[in-house]
């Protein structure tokens, strides 16, 4: 006998019904093809488990997940039913440029259904261009999904805002919001209807339309509130960490407010709020950052244009030499 054994088994029927057994014929049921037949059934993707698949899913992006529904009704179910792999939701085009996976959403009826039956309670983080913050995506998002934490609200790109009369329900357990501003549209109306929402607020992040100071003189930069930062001081007691970023109007009376509000006040970043001078400062390290060396500054005389001193431990002495 050979030494690789083979099933050479192959019955055919004769003209008089009776089978006989041909030991010619060619055949590939060997041992080790049944072996390598088995292994790729043990390592093909259908037969794992939905335990796995599931554990396999959640490293992947949004828009890979719509990507997975593609390829069989077992794993469409999988993705659709799962709420767990839909805890983050990145909505804003440019988005794109990145590794997160932006959606784009064509119809806003279905994505409102959507919210609440594929992300549900799950749901932990959005960001939403201007074209989806409506009063229904907002509502959908109070309702549906009760623990949402962080809520991105981008009007950089807006010209005119949708009528927020109706708004009467907002996220209520948000632990960050951002609000990216835009150059023509005042945000006072949309933002009366949220104040009572904000008591649960840590992260402030403002976002405003200069990034990087590329006029001649303070003078040239319009000064028009967009927003209205006392009133969101007010309603968010237990802010911690503020970031305004590149706003024009920003100078050191709203320092003063934060400082006379903020008591949890941690960190607060003024890249590119060139109307900043620093005579606030000494209030604000008072008021929230118990410092003995930073109250030691003569912030008035200062001509500090950024001053990040994250991860440090400066004594006394060297901020005064600084």
């Amino acid at each position: 006998m050979d030494s690789i054994q083979t099933l050479s088994i192959i019955s055919r029927s004769t003209s008089d019904g009776h089978q006989t057994v041909d030991d010619e014929q060619p055949n590939d049921l060997k041992i080790e093809n049944l072996q390598r037949r088995r292994s790729s059934r043990l390592t093909s993707l259908r037969f794992l488990p939905d335990s796995i698949l599931l554990a396999v899913f959640s490293y992947l992006t949004p828009l890979d997940l719509i990507r997975c529904t593609r390829v069989c009704h077992r794993w469409y179910l999988l993705v659709s039913r799962h709420q767990q792999l839909w805890r983050r939701l990145f909505l804003r085009p440019e988005s794109t440029c990145g590794y997160i996976g932006a959606i784009h959403v064509r119809h806003v009826e279905p994505f409102i259904s959507v919210l609440g039956t594929r992300c549900g309670s799950a749901l932990l983080y959005i960001d939403l261009p201007v074209e989806l913050i409506t009063v229904d995506v907002l509502r959908e998002l109070a309702i549906r999904c009760p623990n949402l934490q962080y809520l991105t609200l981008d009007f950089s790109s807006a010209m005119q805002l949708h009528d927020f009369n109706d708004l009467y329900e907002f996220p209520c357990n948000l632990k960050r919001l951002c609000i990216c501003l835009s150059e023509v549209i005042f945000l006072e109306a949309f933002m009366r209807r949220i104040y009572g929402y904000l008591s649960s607020l840590q992260t402030l992040h403002i976002i405003g339309t200069m990034e990087k100071p590329t006029i001649s003189s303070q003078d040239d930069v319009s000064n028009y509130e967009t927003i209205n930062l006392g009133k969101i001081k007010a309603s968010a007691p237990n802010l911690r960490v503020i970031n305004l970023y590149g706003i024009g109007f920003i100078d050191d009376s709203h320092i003063e407010a934060i400082a006379s509000g903020c008591i949890h006040l941690q960190c607060l970043a003024l890249n590119y709020c060139i109307r900043v001078c620093g005579t606030s400062f000494k209030a604000l390290m008072a008021r929230c950052i118990q410092d003995a060396g930073m109250l030691a500054v003569n912030w008035s005389s200062t001509q500090l244009k950024e001053l990040d001193l994250a991860s440090t431990e400066l004594s006394e002495k060297a901020l005064l030499t600084l």
